[in-house]
């Protein structure tokens, strides 16, 4: 996903899931949902630990919720752990035939 697909979906993401009351926040109790309609489709362990790291960093406004800026930065941790995984996948397939090759 390029940062303008990023960008657009957590835009339209972001409009779908802000209701009126919440003065702009995304309830934590939403935030597996967002995660999902952008394309994140982390199982719930997962949406707790970045629950749990948010309220560590005291980025989370118990009161309010999950800010804008806030899930910006949760979806693009997610694309850089995307990325780092393909490549980890990638590493492993070419060490791979390179030891394949080498023994044959």
């Amino acid at each position: 996903m390029t940062d303008k697909e990023l960008e657009d979906r957590l835009e339209e993401t972001w409009s779908m899931i802000i209701k009126d009351d919440q003065d702009g926040f995304v309830a934590t109790s939403d935030l597996k949902q967002a995660l999902d309609q952008i394309g994140y489709k982390l199982p719930n362990y997962q949406v707790r630990e970045i629950i749990k790291d948010l309220e560590a960093k005291n980025k989370l406004d118990n009161s309010k919720g999950i800010s804008k800026a806030v899930f910006k930065e949760i979806c693009n941790d997610q694309r850089r752990n995307e990325t780092a995984q393909k490549f980890k996948t990638s590493t492993q397939v070419t060490d791979e035939k390179a030891i394949t090759e080498t023994t044959n």
